[in-house]
């Protein structure tokens, strides 16, 4: 956890409060960060308050945030607070910028861009796991990256 630390006491904003959101949230409040969730959902957000998370609409209070944590499903350009994230954009992180920040020496197969993704990242696991590696999936596929992840050296990560 000791990348972390520099969210100690920092006003974080999670926006999406999905599986992914709920792992940032549950991370970041290892190291004490001042945290804001937030979830377009009333639904999602009624579930979120029985069970006493922060909710808070940071978007109504500029100055208030410093970094702001987005979930994977969420578009800055079609949801409810894309003018206030179009504002902030060089705010705006990921849960896998948190994880390779922590995770610096892991070995991560990271796959990108827009069809495949989950089929190519089941063939390398698969090759891998064949290989004898120990492997595991997650982010594009499976768990959020933050959520089950048990980083050591002899781990490959594919995500």
């Amino acid at each position: 956890m000791l990348g972390y630390q520099k969210y100690k006491n920092k006003k974080i904003a999670i926006y999406g409060m999905g599986k992914t959101g709920i792992s940032v949230y549950k991370t970041l409040k290892k190291v004490k960060g001042k945290i804001f969730c937030w979830d377009d959902s009333k639904k999602i957000r009624k579930k979120l308050k029985s069970q006493n998370y922060p909710l808070f609409n940071f978007s109504l209070h500029k100055n208030l945030i410093e970094k702001i944590v987005i979930s994977p499903g969420i578009d800055i350009n079609k949801c409810k607070l894309k003018n206030f994230l179009k504002k902030n954009t060089d705010k705006i992180i990921t849960d896998i910028d948190l994880f390779f920040e922590i995770n610096k020496k892991a070995l991560v197969i990271s796959i990108t861009g827009t069809n495949g993704k989950s089929t190519t990242c089941k063939i390398i696991e698969k090759i891998l796991k064949t290989a004898k590696y120990r492997v595991q999936t997650a982010g594009n596929i499976g768990s959020p990256v933050l959520s089950k992840i048990s980083i050591n050296k002899k781990n490959i990560i594919v995500n």
